[in-house]
């Protein structure tokens, strides 16, 4: 008697759509959703199995985990490895540095010859940590060439990409289709067995990205020119917070028609006295020492105000120079030099879920933030 399963291969598309609706709306971490849907394949096989010939159920709990037994998937966590060892040793700084000084000369054919040299790195290991490590080589390059970072680093995925394909450890789904075949009783596939097809869709694939794809992008700036806003003070904006200490030229400003003059450039969401919180609209209200003063503005504002010379940051700047002096073991000068700089809180960095404080930002880094922004939303 023959029995038709068809319902069960339906259910199953539907965890996989499910599946990709949570990984692209994550809401919940990536871990969490995928022992989900495991979780959910397991307990529905185990009440609706698939029955074969023998009478046992076909997708019971020992051949849905057989998966993590798989010699591809262990070999693709040793490239992971390996790749992530170069990362954090910084094997390939030298190069990486080599490319980043031709750049200099003729910076459009660097950013070519970098994504060939992207290209063959992936052959060989896990395009993620390749893409990472030429991230600000590229990011400088297409700085110098006048080209927008976003159209760069999305060619930098693509040709990262193509060159996995060329190998069978360049990639994992290969890995994993070798596995298959092994597992069939087929001859194996060897590393270069399909280089030659693959060079030639690689080829295509390169030109491709490398050509018509920065053109087929849309032109946005990147998150620099974005946040910068322009000559009107448009832009998107930072939260920022200054602090009221003894002799800060905001001390003793009084509110004027909720605003604060000092501050006309700024919008002030809050002021912090102590363990009371003062909200909007801000009616005879005057700052005194101890205050912490939260404010939303755009990256050009936060930038001029340092340029000139203002004094409103002065108390954190003071306590970032103490700090220094602590922990450096001689007395800071706030008289150096200041860079102002933009950085990124990467998936799965130790500092998501806890606060500034909590990770002594300031204390291991020696640099104060002056402003936070959340994708293309600003926290409050």
């Amino acid at each position: 008697m023959e029995i038709d399963f068809v319902w069960q291969m339906w259910v199953t598309y539907g965890f996989i759509l499910a599946a990709v609706v949570l990984f692209s709306m994550e809401r919940i971490t990536l871990e969490v959703s995928a022992l989900a849907i495991l979780s959910a394949l397991l307990v529905f096989f185990y009440f609706f199995p698939v029955p074969g010939d023998d009478g046992r159920n076909l997708l019971g709990p020992t051949a849905l985990l057989a998966g993590f037994a798989n010699p591809a998937l262990i070999a693709v966590l040793a490239l992971l490895v390996i790749g992530h060892g170069l990362f954090q040793t910084g094997a390939l700084d030298g190069p990486a540095r080599y490319v980043a000084d031709l750049g200099s000369t003729r910076p459009g054919l660097t950013i070519f010859f970098t994504f060939l040299l992207v290209a063959a790195i992936s052959a060989f290991l896990n395009n993620t940590p390749v893409a990472v490590m030429f991230i600000p080589v590229l990011a400088t390059l297409a700085g110098r060439f006048g080209q927008r970072a976003p159209k760069v680093m999305m060619t930098l995925s693509y040709v990262s990409i193509l060159g996995g394909m060329t190998t069978l450890i360049g990639s994992s789904t290969n890995l994993l289709a070798a596995g298959v075949v092994l597992t069939s009783h087929l001859p194996p596939i060897g590393i270069f067995d399909f280089v030659v097809p693959a060079l030639f869709l690689a080829a295509i694939g390169f030109l491709y990205s490398t050509l018509a794809v920065p053109y087929l992008l849309p032109d946005r700036g990147g998150p620099t020119i974005e946040l910068q806003g322009n000559a009107s003070g448009g832009g998107k904006q930072y939260i920022a917070q200054l602090e009221i200490t003894p002799g800060h030229p905001l001390l003793g400003v009084s509110s004027t028609a909720g605003l604060f003059p000092p501050l006309r450039d700024m919008t002030v969401r809050m002021i912090q006295r102590g363990e009371h919180p003062i909200l909007p609209p801000f009616e005879d209200v005057t700052l005194s020492a101890g205050d912490v003063v939260i404010v939303a503005a755009t990256r050009q504002t936060l930038t001029e105000a340092l340029k000139s010379g203002s004094r409103i940051f002065e108390g954190m700047l003071e306590e970032r120079f103490a700090e220094g002096a602590d922990t450096h073991g001689g007395p800071a000068k706030p008289g150096g030099e200041l860079v102002l700089a933009e950085t990124v809180v990467a998936p799965g960095s130790r500092m998501i879920g806890q606060t500034i404080e909590q990770i002594a930002f300031r204390h291991q880094t020696g640099c104060i933030v002056l402003g936070v922004q959340r994708r293309s939303r600003m926290i409050r």
